[in-house]
């Protein structure tokens, strides 16, 4: 009974971000969010009665984020600041369920799991990418006779701006929620000896650049960078490096003069001013609001979540609503993890940490999700 448990706990926790997108009877709760917390119970009296009782250091620090944030949470309130309460407690309740569920939590089978998933959906992505730009067909994303949590994501079909700007989602609401759902396959087939398929590294590497993601791209440089310099040591001659950048240079505007790679390309460099795109441009927009902001009591302890009057990626989303001292804790949490994971643990940790200053990827469920993957300890499967 307890290995069906935690087998059920481990599916839930890597169908997460897909069952997220999906709404519950109960307003604002997805079917995700109810399965969390029929497990959670469980998961609890596992670990008070269990063999084991005693926090690793990455519980810990998880705890201590917590115990701030409930604390924040109080200062904010009385400070007068527009923080959501719902919010609050739904990100609470998934750092709940990290901590206790952390070692109940079957990473090997997990990382099987997730990587058999995220090849079927890179293979549905391509799918999607051939039927709409070789025959004008729209494949749906979602299951037809589920309602889902955001609306506006199904309504947009049929805007004019969705047909003439398509780009394939697979089973998420964007591509770069299933750049970031893939990126853990991803890595383990780069550094996971039992993982290394050279056949399932093509299709995850196609589907997220049929995605038209400017993460996914940023995802893939980071993943080739990590792999070549970090974890196989790789020292290049500023001579190729130089020659590299030159190539890039060059090879910029020829893709650009390819419609679909014109549009990825454009959407992350403007090619004709040498600025960014529009992928970021909307992402660091709001950032002047932010940064001018001048209240101590703002900056240490963030105005709430839920707050926001603008969109911020995952790391100034923190800052904005947790406060410096709030962004500080989560960067102990990441540098906690990367001590104590092996290769696979670091890159995954480092990734997304990087990816955060660009994404949302944090701003939620982000930890619940990344976090126990990164205990995977490498051993044969």
């Amino acid at each position: 009974m307890s290995h069906t448990y935690r087998t059920l706990f481990t599916w839930i926790i890597v169908l997460f971000p897909i069952l997220a997108i999906y709404a519950s009877p109960i307003a604002k709760v997805s079917i995700g969010d109810i399965a969390l917390f029929l497990t959670l119970p469980v998961v609890c009296l596992r670990y008070f009665f269990g063999r084991k009782s005693v926090f690793s250091k990455v519980q810990f620090t998880v705890i201590l984020f917590v115990l701030y944030i409930a604390v924040a949470f109080l200062i904010q309130i009385f400070s007068d600041f527009p923080v959501e309460f719902i919010s609050t407690a739904r990100y609470i309740f998934f750092l709940l369920v990290l901590i206790f569920g952390y070692d109940y939590f079957d990473s090997k089978s997990a990382l099987k799991y997730i990587t058999a998933i995220s090849v079927v959906l890179s293979v549905w992505v391509m799918f999607q990418f051939i039927s709409f730009y070789f025959f004008t067909i729209i494949i749906p994303w979602n299951i037809p006779f589920l309602p889902v949590i955001d609306n506006k994501f199904i309504e947009v079909v049929n805007e004019p701006y969705f047909l003439q700007y398509y780009r394939p989602t697979g089973v998420f609401y964007e591509p770069t929620h299933f750049v970031q759902y893939t990126l853990i396959a991803l890595i383990a087939n780069v550094v996971v000896p039992s993982f290394r398929s050279a056949s399932k590294r093509f299709i995850l590497i196609m589907a997220i650049i049929m995605s038209a993601s400017s993460l996914g791209l940023i995802a893939l440089i980071l993943v080739f960078l990590y792999k070549v310099f970090i974890v196989d040591g790789l020292k290049i001659s500023p001579i190729y490096i130089l020659l590299f950048l030159a190539l890039l240079i060059v090879i910029t505007p020829l893709l650009s003069s390819i419609e679909y790679f014109s549009f990825i390309v454009t959407r992350v460099i403007d090619v004709e001013s040498g600025g960014l795109g529009p992928a970021f441009g909307y992402r660091f927009d709001s950032l002047k609001e932010l940064f001018t902001n001048t209240d101590i009591i703002k900056w240490l302890f963030g105005t709430g979540r839920g707050s926001e009057d603008a969109y911020f990626t995952g790391i100034f989303y923190l800052l904005n609503s947790i406060g410096l001292i709030g962004l500080i804790l989560y960067f102990a949490i990441i540098v906690c993890i990367v001590r104590k994971s092996n290769q696979f643990g670091k890159m995954l940790a480092i990734i997304v940490f990087l990816l955060s200053f660009g994404s949302e990827i944090v701003a939620n469920y982000g930890l619940l999700f990344y976090i126990p993957f990164c205990k995977f300890d490498g051993g044969k499967i």
